[in-house]
């Protein structure tokens, strides 16, 4: 029974694709979408071959594009947002509840924030990294290639290639062996 259920629950998150793909989502092969997925500006968003994308996930199509390569996995209600580049490179692994952001506000005094423009940062996040549950990745950050991001960390700056970070803000713990 369970393997039915399962082959019915894939054959949906492949027609989810179909979907998308039609409202103009470029789509590599072999991808998977959960439930509840949303992609704003879809004309705006690049997905490569053999991605799956987990439930509620929210992905804003940047301004300068939004950039998620191969054999990339996105765990559910993950979110990207900004108007900056977002590129995600190939063999990347999110946690559940990762958010990217590549869009600050300005914070001048003499102005309410509501009042002010954004400052756009693109974020890029090498090949090989893993972002553990709850990340947060802030405007402007370079995530080297296979570096390792702790659960609940708030990345404000770059990281170096293979370490391992966390905390809030994340801060380097040590190397990959």
């Amino acid at each position: 029974m369970y393997s039915i259920l399962y082959f019915i629950y894939k054959k949906i998150g492949k027609i989810r694709v179909f979907f998308w793909k039609m409202l103009g989502l470029k789509i590599g092969k072999n991808a998977y979408f959960g439930k509840g997925i949303k992609i704003a500006d879809p004309k705006r968003v690049v997905i490569g071959d053999n991605v799956i994308i987990t439930d509620f996930t929210i992905i804003h199509g940047a301004k300068m594009g939004t950039f998620i390569g191969n054999n990339v996995q996105i765990n559910r209600n993950s979110w990207f947002g900004g108007d900056g580049k977002i590129e995600i490179r190939d063999y990347v692994q999110m946690g559940p509840n990762c958010s990217i952001f590549s869009s600050n506000h300005n914070t001048r005094k003499n102005d309410l924030i509501f009042n002010q423009s954004s400052v756009d940062k693109p974020v890029l996040i090498e090949e090989g990294v893993w972002l553990g549950v709850n990340v947060v990745v802030l405007p402007g950050v370079i995530i080297g290639k296979g570096a390792v991001i702790g659960a609940g960390s708030v990345v404000t700056k770059n990281v170096e290639p293979y370490s391992i970070v966390g905390g809030v803000p994340a801060k380097f713990i040590k190397y990959r062996e």
